[in-house]
């Protein structure tokens, strides 16, 4: 790992607003944001995510099918290649109701599981530390891998899977 993206920009028009620049982990106090106050408080949706990864990974070039697999997205839509690269990838397929969801609100459970899978579903070893983590829980691979790789927003003992995620805190994670 030892990097993390330099600047990020969570205002998703259709346009890519992540840079290539990193940053090495010892200079990450450096870190900056450019959302503002409120912009920070702000729920972080699926969208948002998917289309970030979609970015920090080159925007690649994606077949866009005419006809949108999601009720709920359309071709038209500005983040239309990165939903569908996400698709392609496995990050994230909808939900059961076979929509997108594109404005549903993040928790902590849902961001590893995206940012794993995009990541390559890597390997992963350990137990989790958390005791609101077990075995049994729905996304422990995932969760156990981001605990090890990912910068966590909530201090303490606790995962908080079911925690929303703040634009703010997406930023962090990212």
């Amino acid at each position: 790992r030892g990097v993390l993206l330099a600047h990020q920009d969570l205002k998703f028009e259709g346009v890519q607003r992540f840079t290539n620049a990193y940053v090495p982990v010892e200079e990450r106090m450096y870190f900056s944001t450019s959302l503002n106050d409120e912009e920070q408080k702000q729920p972080a949706t699926r969208g948002e995510l998917a289309s970030a990864l979609y970015e920090m990974k080159g925007s690649p070039k994606v077949d866009l099918p005419e006809v949108s697999p999601w009720p709920d997205v359309k071709t038209d839509n500005p983040n239309y290649a990165a939903y569908i690269w996400a698709r392609e990838k496995g990050v994230t397929f909808g939900g059961p109701d076979g929509k997108f969801h594109a404005e549903d609100s993040l928790t902590n459970a849902t961001v590893a599981a995206m940012i794993y899978r995009a990541s390559g579903s890597p390997e992963v070893s350990g137990v989790s530390s958390f005791p609101d983590v077990t075995p049994d829980s729905a996304f422990y691979r995932e969760i156990l891998w981001a605990s090890q790789n990912l910068p966590t927003v909530y201090g303490g003992s606790y995962f908080l899977p079911k925690q929303l995620l703040t634009r703010g805190h997406l930023e962090t994670v990212l």
